[in-house]
């Protein structure tokens, strides 16, 4: 796994640990933490090459030499941090780097990098300990709160801590008649109209704007429109998607796929028609797939043809190759037993 996606992980699941610590909701939280990380980094990055070195003046050689202890803290502490990622439940992978240490089973990032994993390890225990923020934290989360009541992902953020059923909506066709999507829909009304301004990125004003010009239509048309500015919004806030089966997932990491379940059964569809019990346990995760947001259209129509005269074998066949596309983990092509 790549350092920048070890930290989003890591930093979504800490975030919604550590966030009303910090007085933030859960995708600010993870923003700062990964806004930490990476201007830790860069700053060392940008360290001249006498202040790393100690080869010029005394001067510069006592700067290096602070350096160099500068470097086997943020040593430990990413140390310290991965081995909490190893040990969480479900455990979160670690940045796969150079040679790994015999001695932790580890191996460590460039120095740079060992630095924003340390900024972040040292907020983070910090927060949790009750303890004053380290400086660079405090200075971005002045920044943060600066800027929270204006930028356009700021709103969205603010919008998802207030809805959180915007993830229901963005990931499935949900009803708008309901009392909760009623007053979620009220909610949405007022985002777009801050969001329906310069400044906003393209995508997301487009979505804000269809959205006001259907709500006084109703029908398909406001549903469409409805979700496709939750899906807006919620990209917008910054919440990951499975590459599997193009849902968003939560803030904490939580996320139950139903593309894991279809494809464990998929040599048995690559047979031919399942059982019929197979065929009920595949319904739901099936349900599923065909409304998620970004699922590729052919395997939507795919799935949602599944059922009829030799449709599961084309699914099969085109589910296949989608998930070795992306490197989802497949079974073989050896008959499976039906999905849990």
């Amino acid at each position: 796994m790549s350092c920048d996606t070890s930290a989003r992980a890591y930093c979504t699941h800490i975030g919604h640990q550590i966030a009303p610590i910090l007085g933030m909701a859960p995708p600010e939280a993870r923003a700062v933490l990964l806004e930490l990380h990476e201007l830790a980094t860069t700053r060392v990055e940008a360290a001249t090459p006498a202040q790393r070195s100690g080869r010029t003046t005394a001067q510069n050689r006592l700067a290096a030499a602070r350096a160099r202890a500068e470097d086997a803290a943020a040593a430990e502490a990413t140390t310290a941090l991965f081995a909490e990622m190893r040990s969480m439940q479900p455990p979160i992978p670690v940045p796969s780097h150079g040679e790994i240490d015999p001695a932790t089973g580890l191996a460590l990032p460039k120095p740079a990098a060992q630095h924003g994993w340390r900024a972040v390890y040292e907020t983070v225990q910090a927060a949790r300990a009750g303890r004053e923020l380290p400086d660079l934290a405090r200075e971005i989360i002045g920044a943060f709160r600066a800027r929270s009541t204006s930028t356009p992902d700021a709103v969205a953020r603010a919008a998802l801590a207030r809805m959180p059923s915007l993830w229901t909506t963005a990931n499935t066709t949900a009803s708008v008649g309901s009392a909760d999507a009623v007053a979620e829909t009220q909610d949405l009304a007022a985002t777009a109209a801050q969001l329906d301004r310069r400044g906003v990125a393209a995508e997301l004003r487009e979505a804000a704007v269809a959205f006001r010009e259907a709500m006084q239509g109703g029908g398909v048309a406001f549903r469409m429109a409805r979700r496709n500015l939750a899906i807006a919004v919620v990209t917008a806030a910054g919440v990951d998607r499975c590459l599997a089966c193009g849902r968003y997932v939560e803030l904490d990491g939580a996320h139950t796929c139903p593309a894991e379940p279809v494809a464990a059964a998929i040599p048995v569809m690559e047979k031919g028609t399942p059982d019929r019990l197979t065929q009920e346990a595949l319904a739901p995760h099936l349900h599923a797939l065909s409304q998620a947001p970004f699922f590729p259209e052919p395997l939507r129509e795919a799935v949602r043809n599944s059922s009829w005269q030799r449709g599961w074998g084309k699914l099969a066949r085109q589910l296949r190759a989608h998930y070795e596309q992306i490197g989802q983990p497949l079974p073989s092509r050896a008959p499976s037993k039906a999905p849990a």
